[in-house]
């Protein structure tokens, strides 16, 4: 992950009580041209998630689902 900028995370677990944010990179990241291919490999229904509760887990112990979605790598940390 060294020096990587923007990542493919596999997996998000949301902090609880932010469930209803915005998903901050559904326009920075997806609507580039960098990454707009992204959007159909990630999104079957080319539908870009607008809220954080649309990629990942809100429950602390809930399971977490397959959910592919571009990161900005300062705003990753390891799951304990």
């Amino acid at each position: 992950m060294t020096g990587a900028l923007t990542a493919e995370v596999y997996a998000v677990r949301v902090n609880p009580g932010h469930g209803s944010t915005r998903y901050p990179f559904s326009n920075l990241l997806y609507q580039s041209s960098y990454f707009e291919h992204c959007v159909g490999e990630h999104f079957p229904d080319l539908v870009v998630p607008d809220r954080m509760q649309d990629i990942g887990s809100c429950e602390p112990s809930g399971p977490l689902s397959r959910q592919v979605v571009l990161w900005m790598s300062q705003y990753m940390a390891p799951i304990e």
